[in-house]
């Protein structure tokens, strides 16, 4: 276990005469690609299962109305464990619980090989969003608290672009796999890579854990500029929940992809995504203009995600999702570098709890609603719909920019 270092230190922007100072927890700064690794192949086993599992279960005859619900189901598990796994990271030995984590990740795709029994079925998805959250909250608390004071942007652009090599790579091999063999090898697949994650969950230091009264939690949420951050995870997370039960149904069912060319654009976007997470990292260490970035690429992306519903042939949906995730690429990656500016990083671990409950409650909200819509108008309204709100969001934000930024006082 790396021993944590414990100083005094004034609160930036606190009374100078003040005589109370607080301690902060000084934690060893790792490997940073230790943790772009474990991000990569996390986020590999969690996107290749999610893109092909509304397939498969379109494939053993589930309705589009279920559909909804069981990746709903996975956002659900995910809120429930969410919390609870949050605080306890500030408290427990956070590489053991992600070990713990990933083994339940890897009983997600061993349920679905065993069983089409709806009921089974069920468990198996909730089985799947414990785990997730699990790793995704102790894997990221222990980030934060490692992170240093410099370089904070690039970093963190580092962190992400582990998750987006894996959002990219993940799908890609399942459609190559699909194209050549069937869904069963795309679940061996993820049941191994979950067995080597296991293995290099083991390599993370441990940080000291330390005990705080839940009135500290609250103190730091009640911060305004903590509302910047929660209204722009939940326009992303809607909008994340809405992709997730109909992205690959409108490539499969309704502009009739094959399962490569599905592959094949979740592969170019991801890498896309991933090398923009860089320039946005940079661009904040060098220029600071969060609020203005932020809305602006929020307003874009709206734009394309509207954009989206009326696609035609691979190359047209390409350019529209290309640039739709070049917003996409630099308002997530600056979520990630406000969670590190809004909050102290000794409590990182509850207070992210806090906002990836705010994600999963938009996500399930997002999956649950586009399921309903798919049922009755098709796959198209949902992104049509999903746009026109990110957009309203948008303008909601530049229009609030001055006060918004006085209030991060960056």
């Amino acid at each position: 276990m790396v021993k944590a270092e414990v100083c005094k230190t004034s609160i930036p922007g606190s009374n100078p005469g003040a005589a109370s100072n607080y301690a902060l927890t000084k934690y060893p700064s790792p490997n940073p690609y230790l943790f772009l690794i474990l991000n990569f192949f996390y986020s590999y086993i969690n996107w290749m299962l999610l893109a092909y599992l509304p397939i498969y279960l379109k494939e053993i005859n589930v309705g589009d109305g279920q559909i909804g619900v069981m990746i709903s189901l996975l956002s659900l598990a995910t809120l429930i464990a969410i919390l609870p796994s949050g605080i306890l990271s500030d408290r427990l030995l956070a590489g053991r619980i992600i070990q713990v984590g990933t083994l339940l990740l890897g009983l997600y795709p061993a349920g679905l090989l065993l069983t089409t029994d709806i009921r089974w079925l069920f468990i198996a998805i909730f089985m799947g969003g414990i785990g997730s959250a699990m790793i995704q909250v102790f894997l990221t608390s222990i980030f934060y608290k490692t992170l240093p004071g410099h370089n904070t942007g690039k970093r963190v652009a580092l962190f992400f672009i582990g998750g987006s090599l894996g959002f990219s790579l993940g799908p890609f091999t399942g459609g190559i796999i699909l194209t050549y063999l069937s869904i069963a090898e795309v679940f061996y697949l993820a049941i191994g890579l979950a067995g080597l994650l296991l293995l290099l969950a083991r390599r993370i230091q441990e940080t000291l854990p330390l005990t705080y009264s839940l009135k500290d939690y609250g103190k730091d949420l009640l911060k305004p500029k903590v509302w910047l951050l929660i209204l722009s995870v939940f326009t992303a997370a809607t909008h994340a929940g809405v992709e997730q039960a109909s992205y690959s149904l409108l490539l499969k069912r309704t502009l009739l992809f094959s399962d490569f060319q599905v592959g094949l654009l979740y592969g170019i976007i991801g890498l896309w995504v991933g090398a923009l997470a860089v320039v946005s990292g940079h661009l904040f260490d060098r220029k600071q203009r969060i609020v203005m970035v932020l809305s602006g690429s929020i307003f874009l992306s709206g734009v394309f995600q509207w954009l989206t519903a009326y696609a035609s042939g691979v190359w047209g949906l390409l350019g529209i999702r290309l640039i739709h995730t070049f917003g996409d690429a630099f308002y997530l990656s600056l979520n990630a570098i406000l969670i590190s500016l809004v909050f102290p990083h000794e409590r990182v671990g509850g207070n992210f709890g806090v906002i990836h409950t705010v994600h999963i409650l938009a996500v399930f909200a997002g999956a649950l609603g586009s399921g309903f819509i798919n049922s009755y108008y098709g796959y198209q309204y949902s992104f049509t719909l999903s746009g026109i709100v990110m957009m309203l969001v948008a303008v909601l934000l530049a229009l609030n920019r001055k006060t918004l930024n006085r209030a991060l006082v960056l």
